[in-house]
């Protein structure tokens, strides 16, 4: 029920259901059409310096009409391997451009975003960046030309030194000291948030940014008063869920800490969305701890506040002793309670946490450094 009011992307018509597609859009004569362009580009590129090659205005001349008197005579033996070899392949009539776009970024010493397009519903998808360069050698066999090594000659990004490349990972995606799972300020008053595009490139970029991103990361989350029952602090933990499971299943296993901050003065009300990219579930909280399995270390915090009654200090109690229960014994569980500034409940604590398999009360350090 939650899908269906789900928004309509904008590039799908209303009448998608009633458009017949095109099976047989892509035929023998196209290839011929597509290796000439291919063809072309490959005699452009070989016969301009490398060091013009940005300069070029690559889409007058795939669209020229000179294209067909240069290449008049196109093998057929070649179209009909082109053909056999591209049939599946999303819109090979779009390589050529796609090709274009990701050897344009390479030369201006960007990444190529893979982007999921459809131009032409009636045609189905457009190729992304990746899935053009990873047939292109095939291709190149096939029409005789010399495309993926120069795109492979263009890309320095992959054959940069480890080190080199991760300063230039930091500079494209400043690492946190922590990430959020779900930000309760104002999103006015904040920079602005950060871009995710390089993850969008090819697979190698993908891997080693998401380990530099990632990889013993601390993972931060408040919990809100009142407790445990309160719709609000429900909300709360149905987005916290939701963030950790809308992240890839490769990049959830490299959290291995978890910050739980117990706040009784959140900082603004918080409504459900009105959909949910994941379905939803009663366990929150039990289900995001299965979602993370790598998880070792549980640090309990609490935020400093300038005033504190008892009866916030009360209030306190219920979600610790929850998150007591709550939390594995195969988990670290450790207290950090500068900010608590009750002795009596940190007593309290003390005594739960000399049950079970705990092994008594363990300090830590909250990942904010709050003094």
């Amino acid at each position: 029920m939650l899908e269906s009011s789900r928004p309509r992307s904008s590039s799908i018509p209303r009448s998608y259901h009633r458009i017949r597609v095109d099976n047989g859009r892509f035929a023998e004569a196209d290839a011929g059409e597509l290796g000439r362009k291919l063809r072309a580009l490959d005699g452009l590129l070989s016969s301009v310096p490398p060091s013009q090659h940005r300069d070029l205005s690559f889409g007058s001349i795939l669209s020229s009409s000179d294209n067909d008197q240069i290449l008049s005579d196109s093998d057929g033996d070649a179209s009909r391997d082109l053909f056999e070899l591209l049939d599946g392949f999303p819109r090979p009539d779009l390589i050529p451009a796609t090709f274009l776009e990701a050897y344009t970024a390479a030369l201006l010493g960007r990444p190529f975003l893979n982007e999921y397009r459809c131009t032409d519903f009636k045609k189905g998808r457009d190729p992304t960046c990746s899935e053009v360069l990873r047939i292109l050698p095939r291709i190149d066999a096939v029409v005789d030309t010399n495309l993926s090594a120069a795109f492979n000659a263009a890309n320095d990004t992959g054959r940069l030194p480890a080190e080199l490349r991760l300063q230039c990972y930091a500079h494209l995606l400043p690492r946190p000291t922590h990430l959020s799972l779900f930000d309760h300020q104002n999103r006015a008053r904040k920079a602005p948030r950060t871009t995710f595009a390089i993850l969008r490139t090819c697979r190698q970029l993908h891997d080693e940014v998401s380990k530099y991103f990632y990889d013993k990361q601390v993972l931060f989350q408040k919990l809100v008063c009142p407790f445990p029952t309160s719709i609000r602090h429900a909300i709360h933990l149905a987005l916290d869920y939701e963030t950790v499971a809308g992240m890839g299943a490769r990049t959830r296993l490299y959290f291995k800490r978890l910050e739980v901050q117990v706040d009784c003065v959140p900082n603004r009300s918080v409504n459900i969305p009105p959909y949910s990219a994941v379905p939803r579930v009663e366990d929150s909280w039990g289900e995001m701890l299965k979602l993370l399995p790598s998880l070792e270390t549980v640090v309990v915090s609490f935020p400093p506040h300038s005033r504190e009654t008892a009866r916030m200090l009360h209030k306190r109690r219920a979600p610790v002793n929850w998150l007591i229960d709550q939390i594995p014994d195969r988990m670290q569980l450790l207290w950090d309670f500068r900010h608590w500034q009750d002795e009596e409940g940190e007593r309290l604590v003390a005594e739960r946490m000399q049950l079970g398999w705990r092994g008594g009360l363990q300090h830590g350090e909250s990942v904010l450094r709050v003094t």
